[in-house]
């Protein structure tokens, strides 16, 4: 599944492992998804959802509180939710419908809005609106 990915596309799925690692939890969620995206401050999705006014501190904030800290004990693999693994099937079919080829942060974020889940959910209550997303992103693959 991965082969389409980008390597930015494709270490926010690897930091988002390391983010549920980090928070001890034994499952990678589209929230921790979500916290990888935006890891990095100069990120396309940063920068995105800055221009649609939704800060990324404000997102790490939440995502934060959402989460918390849990208890993992066990070593090795960890599973993705449900939702992650949805988000990850559906990002290869936004890239698809746009006759994209790879898979890329901004098809990763509108998997993420796509898909019930805590990550949503996170930018649904800081404002995002999903149709407004759509359209920036649209203008931008169109430039």
């Amino acid at each position: 599944m991965f082969e389409r990915f980008v390597p930015r596309a494709r270490r926010a799925v690897a930091l988002a492992g390391e983010s549920a690692r980090a928070w001890g939890h034994d499952h990678i969620g589209t929230a921790h998804l979500l916290a990888a995206v935006l890891r990095d401050e100069d990120s396309i999705a940063a920068e995105t959802l800055a221009a649609l006014g939704v800060a990324s501190d404000d997102v790490r904030d939440r995502v934060d509180s959402a989460l918390g800290r849990g208890q993992r004990t066990r070593r090795g693999y960890i599973p993705f939710t449900p939702n992650m693994k949805a988000v990850l099937e559906n990002c290869v079919a936004q890239a698809n419908r746009r006759d994209h080829y790879h898979v890329d942060i901004e098809h990763l974020l509108l998997a993420l809005i796509e898909i019930e889940g805590t990550a949503g959910h996170l930018l649904l209550e800081l404002g995002l609106q999903p149709e407004r997303l759509r359209q920036l992103l649209s203008q931008r693959w169109a430039t």
